[in-house]
């Protein structure tokens, strides 16, 4: 370890911990529709059960994405990163996120398609 290496495994390990906090609840279903917490899309809005199964699979990206930036965080804690390692590991986090959107939005609108027919 080592000057940078600390800060990129914090920010990393701390990123998957908080994902995989907010998506717990998600998965479990204990969050009713609302307009504050849960996956955003119009399409989980259509109904009740679009939200559960929208937010689920949501919740499961971003689970998986949890689990990457956990172990992220552990090889950048024990691995000998120069400082231009930095930037790039900082930015792991936002593309994990974004990733995980992407799949979700991908999932509601094939959903939606499939539910027009």
């Amino acid at each position: 370890m080592n000057q940078t290496s600390m800060p990129a495994a914090a920010v990393l390990a701390g990123s998957g911990l908080l994902f995989l906090l907010l998506a717990l609840p998600l998965v479990a279903g204990r969050i009713p529709m609302n307009r504050f917490y849960g996956v955003r899309f119009r399409e989980a809005f259509a109904s009740e059960t679009d939200w559960y199964i929208i937010n689920r699979y949501g919740a499961w990206q971003l689970i998986s994405w949890s689990v990457v930036l956990l172990v992220a965080g552990m090889g950048a804690y024990f691995l000998p990163l120069g400082p231009d390692w930095l930037v790039p590991l900082l930015l792991v986090p936002a593309l994990a996120a974004l990733a995980s959107g992407l799949a979700t939005y991908r999932f509601a609108k094939k959903r939606a398609r499939a539910g027009e027919r």
